[in-house]
């Protein structure tokens, strides 16, 4: 709508990294791994000369688990959980049909479970915590139809 911009974006990520530690007093391993986000948000921007600047507001979705390997015992905890997405960013049309893109995300998500009591070495409250995400990332828009 002339200098407007009004749309819906789907998106999901996943992954390609996990974050482990090793109790040296039982050798006990702790695994942490993200496993997906994905996001539905509408978004709203203005075009100024070849810029568009704009904002980003949404629901997102994730899941998160927790694995612990000690000695025989393999235990494994998953949160899901789903929460407010929002961002802005900002494209650069080089030429006709393409453009250069940054954008920055924050999922605002926070989600606790305790731990089962099979886990070895649980005492009662013992929790796992999935805290909020923030995203950078940038791309590159080619248009392919006329």
């Amino acid at each position: 709508m002339n200098w407007f911009l009004m749309g819906v974006e789907l998106d999901a990520d996943t992954a390609i990294d996990s974050s482990s530690v090793i109790d040296r007093a039982n050798g006990a391993q702790f695994t942490g791994d993200l496993s997906y986000l994905a996001s539905a948000r509408g978004r709203l921007g203005v075009l100024w000369n070849n810029v568009l600047f704009y904002g980003t507001l949404g629901v997102g979705a994730a899941r998160y688990t927790f694995t612990e390997v000690n000695g025989g015992f393999v235990g494994e905890q998953r949160l899901k959980d789903t929460a407010a997405v929002y961002g802005g960013g900002l494209e650069w049309m080089v030429a006709y049909g393409v453009s250069l893109r940054t954008e920055y995300l924050r999922y605002d998500m926070s989600d606790n479970a305790n731990l089962a009591p099979g886990f070895p070495g649980v005492d009662p409250g013992d929790f796992v915590r999935f805290r909020d995400v923030d995203i950078v990332r940038a791309g590159v828009n080619v248009r392919l139809a006329p």
